[in-house]
C-alpha cells in the first residue's frame, strides 16, 4: 500500500521526473511526498524545488516492481524502490 502513492496517478500530461533517479510522478506528488529515492533534494512542499529537480522531457518510462531483476540492472536503476523510471 505504501508503494502504490508513489505510482503516477494522474494522466501523462502532467507527469515528472526526478533529474536524479529518474523516479516518475506527477507535480502534485512531487510536492506534497518528495522523492522517495531522493529525499536530500528537500522538494517536499516546495515547488520551485520541485520545477527544479524535476523535468516533463522523457521519452517514455518503466515500471520497476521488483528490484534487483534484469531490466533494473539493464536500465541502472539496482537498488531503487518499486514505481515508474523515466528513460
Amino acid at each position: 500500500a505504501e508503494a502504490a502513492q508513489f505510482l503516477p496517478n494522474d494522466s501523462t500530461k502532467t507527469l515528472r521526473a526526478c533529474l536524479q533517479c529518474r523516479q516518475v510522478m506527477n507535480k502534485d506528488q512531487f510536492l506534497n511526498l518528495g522523492c522517495p529515492n531522493c529525499k536530500d533534494l528537500g522538494m517536499q512542499g516546495s515547488e520551485g524545488r520541485t520545477l527544479a529537480c524535476t523535468t516533463s522531457n522523457f521519452q517514455g518510462f518503466i515500471s520497476l516492481i521488483k528490484p534487483g531483476t534484469f531490466l533494473s540492472r539493464f536500465n541502472g536503476l539496482e537498488g531503487r524502490k518499486p514505481g515508474c523510471y523515466a528513460l
